[in-house]
């Protein structure tokens, strides 16, 4: 029950006068997103259906590379890992990560993001979970 969306977009520097052995920047966009409904059960025995929800947007003329990940509302708040695999601005191979603990929403933003290639893993525990517990998970990946 998950559904993923990609988008990729190239957009070429405009007014840039073109130089002696220079040539124009060009900047690349990419995003990805996934979606999961899961239903854990509480102490009480009952149910607490969740959305999961995961994103990633990359922009290499800024750098900029931003992850967000929900649960949805406060019933679903558990412990959230993220970890990212990218390349930097200088084309090398970089991880980032990030833990949240009796959190509902984690995200993290970096700043030397040189190229589309991306792949985000999250992972959930949830706090309330009572009865046959497992970690859910989402990946968004852009090339």
């Amino acid at each position: 029950m998950g559904r993923t969306r990609k988008l990729v977009a190239a957009a070429a520097a405009v007014g840039v006068p073109v130089l002696a052995f220079a040539s124009p920047a060009s900047a690349a966009q990419a995003a990805d997103d996934a979606t999961l409904g899961v239903t854990f059960r509480n102490q009480n025995g009952t149910g607490t259906p969740c959305t999961l929800t995961a994103s990633h947007e990359v922009d290499t003329d800024t750098g900029r590379l931003a992850v967000q990940f929900s649960a949805g509302h406060l019933a679903c708040r558990g412990t959230i890992a993220i970890a990212v695999d990218y390349l930097d601005d200088d084309g090398d191979a970089a991880h980032a990560d990030t833990i949240a603990r009796q959190s509902m929403d984690q995200g993290l933003t970096l700043h030397d993001a040189g190229s589309t290639l991306v792949t985000v893993d999250y992972t959930i525990s949830f706090d309330g979970c009572a009865v046959q517990c497992t970690s859910h998970t989402l990946q968004t990946t852009t090339k």
